[in-house]
């Protein structure tokens, strides 16, 4: 393959390959009125007073995916609103770029990958030489692929941590995946065969979720049984739906059909865990869900509405479980 493509670490030059090219300008609103096509509506802006980009960009779709090489060829800030139907997975392949989002910011240099959730607004400053492999992941993909990993429907939005990851360490094997994937179709195409995408799609989004930490890490490593008994099902839908009440064991062994010792064993045998224990992680998922999305003025009356009633301890649990405080994730979810 030549210097450019949809995966490409050298500098520009010499002719892109036609195939995937869908632009190159050094107009920087044509630049932004092209990509808000891509993507969604935002702003760019130099970093100084020059209004010209060597902005070059190649795009292919894939599935429920599409592949973008992209790079300015200047230093630009842009800021763009929260994502709605998809994540974006990016690939550093030169230079470096900022990304600010609520009150974190990260660096991601050569060599790094990072997903953007569909959650909030976000701020990125793009090097002059930056350039990345950014592949456009349709939330309802994602969604099937988690589905399928955990044995049953996710209840809440599924969220990746907000931080770089090495693609030549930890994020090796989905690097080497993407770049195989961008090669073949700069090249035979292989992968855009009708019979071919489906399976493409679906490994890339396995290979995603075994690699960025997310909220359902954990329940992927202990997969629920897709034997579960009824019971067990009945239970997990009566907590969600009455995490605010003051449920006991025998409210919800009750409400499942089942004694109290029946309910526990089937916890213990096919979630590997008790119905209470179940019930915290219910309730904790519910106020991060709610607080990511500024959905009530403070942190106490969106912990009532989940029904977790002592604010220290349910400060001391989310943030083993989240690695922030309550606090930290209103504040982004206001911004």
């Amino acid at each position: 393959m030549g210097a450019s493509g949809l995966w490409a670490s050298t500098a520009s030059g010499g002719t892109p390959p036609a195939r995937n090219l869908a632009l190159t300008t050094r107009d920087l609103d044509q630049a932004r009125d092209h990509i808000s096509r891509i993507f969604a509506d935002h702003r760019l802006a130099p970093e100084g007073r020059a209004r010209a980009v060597d902005f070059r960009h190649h795009h292919a779709a894939l599935a429920d995916l599409s592949f973008n090489g992209l790079q300015y060829g200047a230093s630009v800030t842009v800021d763009a609103p929260a994502l709605t139907d998809f994540y974006l997975l990016q690939f550093t392949l030169r230079g470096e770029c900022e990304i600010v989002c609520g009150a974190r910011a990260v660096t991601l240099r050569r060599g790094s990958l990072l997903v953007m959730n569909p959650v909030r607004p976000y701020r990125k400053r793009w090097s002059a030489d930056c350039r990345q492999l950014i592949v456009r992941i349709e939330k309802t993909l994602l969604q099937r692929r988690l589905a399928a990993a955990l044995g049953r429907a996710p209840a809440q939005t599924l969220e990746f941590d907000f931080a770089p990851v090495d693609a030549g360490g930890r994020g090796a094997m989905l690097s080497r995946f993407a770049e195989m994937i961008c090669r073949d179709l700069d090249g035979e195409r292989m992968v855009a065969r009708p019979h071919v995408q489906p399976p493409v799609a679906e490994t890339l989004c396995a290979l995603l979720l075994a690699t960025i930490d997310h909220n359902y890490r954990e329940a992927i490593a202990r997969p629920a049984s897709p034997a579960a008994p009824r019971s067990v099902r009945r239970a997990e839908e009566f907590m969600r739906a009455h995490a605010a009440a003051d449920l006991t064991l025998d409210r919800i062994a009750a409400a499942a059909g089942v004694s109290a010792r029946t309910l526990h064993r089937g916890f213990r045998s096919f979630r590997a865990t008790t119905p209470m224990a179940q019930l915290k992680t219910v309730r904790l998922d519910l106020a991060r869900d709610a607080l990511s999305h500024g959905r009530a003025a403070t942190v106490t009356e969106i912990a009532a509405a989940c029904g977790l009633d002592h604010l220290g301890k349910f400060a001391r649990d989310y943030r083993r479980r989240y690695g922030e405080t309550p606090s930290q994730t209103l504040r982004q979810g206001r911004w």
